[in-house]
């Protein structure tokens, strides 16, 4: 029912906008933190249904380096997110807020793949339709 409220996509400052408050700090290179989500400038192939399926229901599909992971510490510490650097001493987390926790390896207590994609679920709650063209217009564009 969702796309089929969905306008057509069209590119406007807007969607700009959307995009800067709701996916960049995930999907776009910022000086100082790690991309943590897949590039969307390789997706310029995809359809409407890829692209709304994709951002409504982003655990559909997940591939596996971008599965979120929780750690669990010996002080208790949780720690969730991707796991984007891994050696014999230490593993790098990065955090949906685009924060880096480095963990030692002497300190983990319990590791688990949630099996489940680090992007947020629910942005039919807080995007309308015709938000939603606006930043798909804007991504399918780049």
């Amino acid at each position: 029912s969702y796309l089929a409220e969905l306008p057509t996509p069209e590119k406007t400052p807007r969607g700009e906008r959307l995009f800067a408050e709701h996916c960049a700090a995930c999907h776009q290179s910022i000086e100082g933190k790690p991309q943590l989500g897949p590039p969307l400038e390789n997706l310029g192939h995809w359809t409407l249904d890829q692209w709304v399926a994709a951002i409504l229901d982003p655990n559909q599909a997940v591939e596996p380096k971008y599965r979120q992971s929780t750690i669990l510490t010996d002080d208790g510490q949780v720690v969730t997110g991707l796991v984007l650097q891994r050696n014999d001493q230490e593993l790098s987390v990065g955090g949906s807020d685009g924060s880096v926790k480095t963990v030692a390896v002497e300190q983990i207590e319990d590791e688990k793949s949630a099996g489940v994609s680090l992007m947020p679920v629910g942005f039919e709650q807080k995007l309308s339709p015709q938000d939603l063209a606006e930043l798909l217009g804007f991504m399918r564009s780049r």
